[in-house]
């Protein structure tokens, strides 16, 4: 969705990959595991555990961890590339991008076949916004590993984000084919088809996920807007009502039911969610504009609003009008 309603709210993931032996797919809820064929993984060492263990070590530990084990002099060009990987996702978490970037460097200038750390490292460039290079290290990581579904959806996430929108479907599509049962990918196309205006297109993979994963927050969310952006505000409202079951305290959930209370012309009912939604996330310029035009839908004064909302996101006049949304 378009960065005021939907790319605002983060919907892609750009979770990195994480240990070696574990890779992460978009989001949480899917763990692929991978045992590694370097030498690497055979060694015991403490500090080694440490280091990579993102499951029950702090990343401030695991870098302390990392730095003291690379200060050995023993270690093979391939271990040292492993251990500076290791790092580098410590460094990720923490939002240290610079330092993540660095490591990941590293990590191909000692191991150039290294897909994992151009993959990671592209994600660190796309969160730099220096989309260029990020795109430059996901072609390099699906030239290494052409079968591997996970390079392939951070490039589509990529191109969601620069609306290259039919380069971003084919790379979900071949992430898809390469792991049916990745649901995030699902979910990220879903996400693309909503911003490249095909609603119809967005409810069937949505669809596809709730078919298994009937509880799936972020499905229902997505289904509830692209139904409502249809004018289907009454099945709409249904997904929005079982999501916000789900996980009641979410303001992208709340933003979503004011835009479907918004198209069903409920103004009162839309100004609680845009409330509720404005209340657990202040900056949300898609509610506090939706909210102006509530407002003014009633007779009220809803020129504040639209101001503030605009101060926030200066594209989001248009960005709701490309849903429907207008100043009455």
């Amino acid at each position: 969705m378009a960065k005021g309603l939907r790319g605002i709210r983060q919907r892609i993931a750009y979770t990195p990959l994480g240990d070696r032996r574990t890779w992460i797919t978009a989001a949480v809820v899917f763990v692929l595991v991978l045992i590694s064929s370097q030498a690497y993984v055979s060694i015991s060492d403490d500090l080694l555990k440490w280091c990579a263990d993102q499951a029950n070590y702090s990343p401030d530990g695991r870098i302390r961890a990392c730095s003291a084990y690379l200060a050995r002099s023993d270690l093979t060009q391939i271990e040292r590339a492993e251990i500076s990987y290791d790092r580098g996702v410590a460094y990720y978490e923490k939002q240290d991008l610079r330092s993540a970037v660095a490591d990941y460097t590293t990590a191909v200038r000692l191991q150039p076949s290294y897909a994992m750390a151009y993959v990671n490292r592209g994600i660190a460039y796309r969160n730099l916004r220096k989309m260029k290079l990020a795109l430059t290290d996901y072609d390099k990581a699906i030239s290494l590993t052409p079968n591997d579904a996970r390079a392939y959806s951070n490039r589509a996430n990529l191109y969601t984000i620069e609306k290259q929108y039919a380069q971003a479907i084919s790379d979900y599509s071949k992430a898809i084919a390469l792991a049916p049962n990745d649901v995030h990918a699902m979910i990220n196309r879903a996400t693309c088809y909503e911003q490249w205006g095909k609603p119809n297109l967005a409810i069937a993979d949505y669809s596809k996920v709730l078919g298994t994963y009937p509880q799936n927050v972020d499905a229902l969310d997505g289904r509830c807007f692209a139904l409502a952006e249809l004018g289907r505000t009454d099945k709409a409202l249904a997904d929005c009502n079982a999501a916000l079951l789900r996980s009641p305290n979410d303001a992208n959930i709340f933003d979503t039911r004011g835009y479907a209370h918004l198209r069903a012309g409920d103004f009162d009912l839309a100004i609680q969610d845009y409330d509720r939604a404005i209340a657990r996330s202040p900056k949300l310029a898609s509610s506090i504009y939706g909210r102006g035009v509530a407002k003014l839908s009633l007779g009220l004064d809803g020129r504040q609003d639209l101001r503030s909302a605009t101060t926030i996101d200066p594209t989001i006049i248009e960005e709701m009008a490309a849903y429907g949304i207008r100043v009455p």
